[in-house]
């Protein structure tokens, strides 16, 4: 363990930082379509559908089964 502690270490005096590249992942189509829907339902809340309890929510979905 101390090797590789000395490893990490000394690669990252040699490259003046952090020896590998850090990102924040971006989110696929899906997802950026999903954010764009929820920032869309955020403008105008009152035109959609809400719910009092996940039972409520539980019935509808049952009910259009």
């Amino acid at each position: 363990m101390s090797s590789a502690i000395n490893m990490f270490l000394r690669s990252a005096i040699n490259h003046n930082g952090i020896p590998f590249e850090l990102k924040r992942p971006m989110p696929n189509r899906i997802t950026k379509a999903a954010f764009d829907e929820y920032d869309e339902m955020k403008k105008d809340p009152d035109s959609y559908k809400r719910y009092d309890s996940f039972d409520e929510i539980l019935d509808e979905v049952f009910d259009d089964a």
